[in-house]
C-alpha cells in the first residue's frame, strides 16, 4: 500500500505557500501555456484564446465553488452567505466543467465564432493540467474513499482508504496519450471539430462515475447522495450521453453506416 505522506506548507519570506494551492497555480499556468501553444498549431485567433482561457480560469473556478456549496454543503451557504466568496474553500470538478462550458458557450455566441475548435484546443491542454491539479488533491488527501485492502490504497491515519485524487492522477497517464493521439495531425479540422471534446468527455466520465462509488460515507462532511448517486455521477451520465450523441451525429453526417 501507499504511505500517507503529509507535505507541510513552506515559506518564501513572509508568504506561506500551501502545497495544494501551489500545484493548482502550476496547473493553471501549464494549462494556459498548452492552450495557447495548441491554438497556434491549429490556427485559432489569439484574442479569443486569451479570453476563453480567462473565462475557464476565473469563472470556471468560481462556478465550481458555487456548485460545491449549493450541492454538497447547502447548510454552510445558508449559515454563511459570504462563503460564496471564499472560492478556494471547496470545489466541484464537474461544477467547474459545466460552468466553463456555459460561459464559453455564451462568449462564442456573442463573438459569433465556432465553439468546437476552441473547445478541442482547450481540452487538449486541460488533460495535463488536470493531472497536476489532481496531484494537489493527492498531496492533501482531500478525496478520501472507503476503507479497503486494495494494493493502491493510501494508509490514512484511521486505516487504508481509496484516495480518489490519486486515482485520477493514475488515470491521467492514460488520458494524456489518448488526447495526444487524437490531436496528432495538428489541424483544425482533423479530427473534425468536437472530436477531442467528445471523446475525452466519455473517457473522463466513465471511470469517474464508478470511482464515486468508492467515496467515503463514514466520515464527517461526506458527499450528499441524491437517490443513491452523487451530483458528480449525474454529471458524468450527462457527459457520457452528450459525448456519445455528438460522435454518433458526426458519424451520421460523414455518411458512415451504422454496424448491422
Amino acid at each position: 500500500m501507499i504511505p500517507y505522506i503529509e507535505i507541510p506548507p513552506f515559506k518564501i519570506g513572509p508568504l506561506v505557500i500551501q502545497p495544494f494551492g501551489f500545484l493548482v497555480c502550476v496547473a493553471i499556468i501549464l494549462g494556459g501555456f498548452l492552450f495557447h501553444w495548441r491554438a497556434r498549431q491549429v490556427g485559432l485567433a489569439r484574442e479569443h484564446v486569451r479570453n476563453i482561457f480567462r473565462i475557464c480560469a476565473f469563472l470556471g473556478i468560481f462556478g465550481s465553488h458555487v456548485i460545491h456549496l449549493v450541492v454538497y454543503h447547502p447548510q454552510t451557504l445558508a449559515r454563511d452567505p459570504w462563503s460564496l466568496l471564499r472560492f478556494w474553500d471547496g470545489m466541484s470538478s464537474l461544477g467547474g466543467f459545466f460552468s466553463a462550458f456555459l460561459f464559453v458557450s455564451l462568449y462564442v455566441r456573442w463573438k459569433k465564432i465556432d465553439f468546437l475548435p476552441y473547445a478541442d484546443a482547450a481540452v487538449y491542454a486541460f488533460v495535463p493540467l488536470w493531472m497536476v491539479a489532481r496531484m494537489g488533491c493527492a498531496v492533501v488527501h482531500d478525496h478520501p474513499g472507503r476503507l479497503t485492502r486494495f494494493p493502491l490504497a493510501v494508509r490514512f491515519p484511521d486505516g487504508p482508504r481509496h484516495d480518489l485524487g490519486l486515482y485520477e492522477v493514475f488515470l491521467s497517464l492514460l488520458w494524456i496519450p489518448l488526447v495526444l493521439w487524437l490531436g496528432r495531425k495538428k489541424q483544425i479540422d482533423d479530427p473534425p471539430g468536437g472530436t477531442i471534446l467528445s471523446v475525452m468527455s466519455i473517457a473522463y466520465a466513465v471511470p469517474r462515475f464508478f470511482l464515486d462509488f468508492l467515496r467515503a460515507t463514514d466520515l464527517p462532511g461526506h458527499d450528499v447522495r441524491y437517490f443513491g448517486f452523487t451530483f458528480a455521477q449525474y454529471g458524468c451520465l450527462l457527459m457520457i450521453a452528450a459525448g456519445g450523441w455528438f460522435l454518433w451525429k458526426q458519424r451520421r453526417s460523414a455518411g458512415v453506416p451504422d454496424p448491422a
